[in-house]
């Protein structure tokens, strides 16, 4: 498992406990090359927007799957400043060169 990736998964759970209602915005194109699901998730009960929140708090990298680039710009913004304050995989794991 990559560095991480438990940490990540259990607040994935935190933010989206079993039964939690969602909503789902899609972008350009619904499924990758893989077949994957690409959509961003909010939290229904309070709006969090969860792709963002998980690498504004260093539990995700940002990565973009074009065309699907609606958000980009904010979540490389986001992952910047978590890479800059050590925040998550970011001090735990050191960085890539994805910021450096």
């Amino acid at each position: 498992m990559e560095c991480y990736g438990k940490e990540a998964s259990e607040h994935t759970e935190e933010l989206l406990p079993e039964g939690t209602e969602v909503v789902l915005e899609r972008d350009i194109e619904a499924r990758d090359r893989y077949d994957r699901l690409l959509a961003y998730v909010y939290r229904a009960s309070d709006g969090v927007f969860v792709n963002l929140a998980m690498i504004d708090q260093g539990y995700a990298q940002p990565a973009a799957y074009p065309p699907n680039v609606a958000h980009t710009e904010q979540f490389t913004t986001a992952g910047g400043d978590a890479y800059e304050n050590g925040r998550g995989l970011w001090g735990a794991c050191g960085g890539d060169d994805l910021y450096g």
